[in-house]
């Protein structure tokens, strides 16, 4: 390589790393950039500890050209948001690892792909399983989401516990959750049902392949998804507190090793100083053991200061009623459910599912996901309740005080990505 040209890779290296560089919006975000268009510092060979020479880096990009073997990220991560692009020679193919182990044998033994392809000229483009965008081998991409080859391609990938969403060009091309009968029935009927550790791990390396074919990548960033705690485990600073009487709030709620005692009486609730849209809130209660267990809830999308129904604001409950959990009762809110006339009694939509609680005195784990006018309800680890085209979709969070004592040791609010 001549100096001349030399000066100009280098400075092609620096202007695409500078471009690469992320702006104050994202960094506010919480987005991290995992290539800095220079070097592969983060990044290293699967089961090895440096990168191959296969993978090079030319003008700020990065490129396997052969050889190289399968590039993992040094790092492992569990739930996040994941942007990249990418573009593939002409018949190429690769793809794009998620949650990979260094088990024994090659990566795809554990880890989840997504689809990199020419669809057209490639012999897989024929398998609808196997063309861009898809969850390889398992659920199928819509056409036309894939660029022409020599087109770059902007990927977005949600991981949020065991779900997945990928994103081609704005075109979503699966959504699939590994603990679902679906996905389990997927795996058992393809190739990965041999393997015992497949989409087994929940966190996990991100990869990009060596399927012997040139691949480019850049502009890739991460945004990891971490709960903040509601509850403390200190006390209940965080929360301002309406109890009936204007009873204060250290004789309804206190706090002891870590738990969030709750007696019931008188009726009102612990709200959140802030409003919240697009989230996740993981609560664990449980009814105190030797006494009486009874009723309470989960608010969501609350209105300070309003009146949905008595003394409760205006609201959608994810229900904590002893036998009941998981109902959604609407105070001067709605929701719509796919079979809304079967179990719809005016204010109160029934779950799906009783008894899904443990037994009496052991705790109970409900994770409500909030995400533009949807809302869906798991109760330790089932569905119990899902509805759309809730008439809000933001607001403050409640726990209620409501007749019998109750206590909670974890309040976690993870945000969301908006669809």
């Amino acid at each position: 390589m001549t100096l001349v040209m030399a000066i100009v890779v280098s400075l092609g290296a620096l202007v695409t790393g500078h471009a690469a560089e992320l702006t104050k919006t994202e960094k506010a975000q919480g987005w991290t950039s995992l290539f800095d268009g220079k070097s592969f510092d983060g990044w290293r060979s699967y089961k090895h500890k440096e990168v191959k020479n296969g993978w090079q880096i030319v003008d700020g990009t990065m490129v396997h050209t052969k050889d190289g073997g399968d590039l993992i990220t040094v790092k492992q991560y569990e739930d996040y948001e994941l942007s990249l692009e990418w573009k593939v020679s002409e018949k190429g193919n690769s793809g794009i690892f998620l949650a990979a182990q260094e088990a024994e044998g090659p990566i795809y033994k554990t880890a989840i792909e997504m689809q990199i392809l020419d669809d057209k000229k490639h012999p897989d483009g024929v398998h609808e399983k196997h063309v861009s965008g898809s969850c390889y081998g398992l659920y199928k991409s819509p056409t036309g989401a894939v660029k022409e080859v020599g087109q770059w391609n902007k990927v977005h990938v949600v991981k949020q516990g065991d779900h997945y969403r990928f994103y081609l060009n704005g075109v979503k091309t699966a959504d699939f959750r590994t603990e679902g009968d679906d996905f389990k029935q997927r795996v058992a009927n393809s190739k990965f049902g041999k393997w015992p550790y497949f989409a087994r791990h929940n966190k996990g390396h991100i990869g990009f392949q060596d399927h012997g074919d040139q691949v480019s990548f850049r502009n890739i960033k991460l945004r990891e998804l971490n709960p903040i705690a509601l509850f403390n485990g200190t006390d209940i600073k965080n929360w301002d507190h309406f109890l009936k009487e204007n009873t204060p709030a250290d004789l309804t709620w206190s706090v002891e090793n870590g738990v969030l005692k709750c007696t019931g009486k008188p009726a009102g609730y612990l709200m959140t100083k802030d409003d919240y849209r697009d989230y996740q809130i993981d609560v664990e209660w449980r009814w105190v053991p030797g006494q009486k267990a009874g009723n309470s809830g989960l608010l969501v999308h609350a209105v300070a200061g309003s009146k949905g129904a008595g003394i409760w604001p205006k609201c959608v409950e994810s229900q904590l009623m002893h036998g009941e959990a998981g109902d959604f009762w609407l105070l001067s809110e709605d929701i719509t459910t796919p079979d809304m006339k079967k179990r719809r009694n005016k204010r109160n939509i029934k779950n799906l599912t009783d008894n899904l609680e443990k037994p009496h005195g052991e705790w109970n784990h409900m994770r409500t996901v909030c995400r533009g006018g949807e809302i869906t309800v798991f109760v330790n680890g089932q569905l119990a309740n899902y509805g759309f085209g809730c008439t809000t979709q933001q607001g403050r969070i409640c726990l209620q005080s409501e007749g019998a004592p109750i206590e909670f040791r974890k309040a976690e609010l993870t945000p969301l990505p908006g669809r």
